[in-house]
């Protein structure tokens, strides 16, 4: 499957899945609108900005993460990539949250912290906390960890970050698979720590 074709059409599959919810509900509601009285008109036109935001910044995020960039292309501020990664929170269930006090970000290292963010999303189960950190050191690599009850991570999912093939690619391993891909590139390894109700991933050189 580890064509880039294949994995092209993964990475689309997953963008479509994800958007589909915010803009449905942006359609949705600017369907409603017509219908809207003007003591109802405030609050209908709020939830339809939210919405439309939530969208706007979930398709910047997965421009940065997914998307190819050049090495020639500067970095990203901090602060910026944080509030994109807000699009991967999943409101009063999971919370994703960076920690670093470097101001700029590689666009490689934003790359993986977006990567660690979707998979941390991906392991946390129904609710939740997703934290990527990052060290100020040179040449450090950021750190994920998950708790949450039903946090868990499949053989499928271990067996993928650790260098394997995914047995049966879908849409939902994507994050998995280009964080292997990355590893396998930079020839880097991960350690996973799992104990129930939380897990830790740490990149190594």
């Amino acid at each position: 499957m580890d064509t880039e074709s294949d994995l092209s059409s993964l990475i689309a599959t997953r963008m479509c899945h994800d958007l589909a919810s915010p803009v449905g509900a942006v359609a949705n509601l600017a369907d409603m609108l017509r219908d809207t009285t003007p003591d109802q008109l405030a609050d209908d036109v709020l939830m339809l900005c939210a919405t439309a935001e939530r969208s706007t910044t979930l398709l910047k995020f997965f421009r940065l993460v997914l998307g190819s960039r050049s090495d020639a292309e500067p970095g990203i501020p901090t602060k910026t990539f944080a509030n994109l990664a807000q699009s991967q929170a999943i409101s009063r269930r999971v919370s994703v949250e960076i920690r670093t006090t470097v101001p700029t970000l590689s666009p490689e290292i934003a790359k993986c912290m977006g990567l660690l963010c979707m998979a941390g999303v991906n392991l946390v189960g129904l609710r939740g906390n997703v934290v990527v950190s990052l060290a100020e050191q040179s040449g450090s690599w950021p750190i994920l960890r998950v708790t949450g009850e039903k946090a868990d991570i499949s053989s499928e999912k271990r067996s993928i970050l650790q260098g394997g093939k995914a047995e049966d690619p879908n849409p939902s391993l994507i994050e998995f698979i280009m964080l292997r891909d990355m590893l396998i590139a930079g020839q880097q390894s991960l350690s996973i720590e799992e104990k129930p109700g939380a897990i830790l991933l740490t990149i190594q050189d």
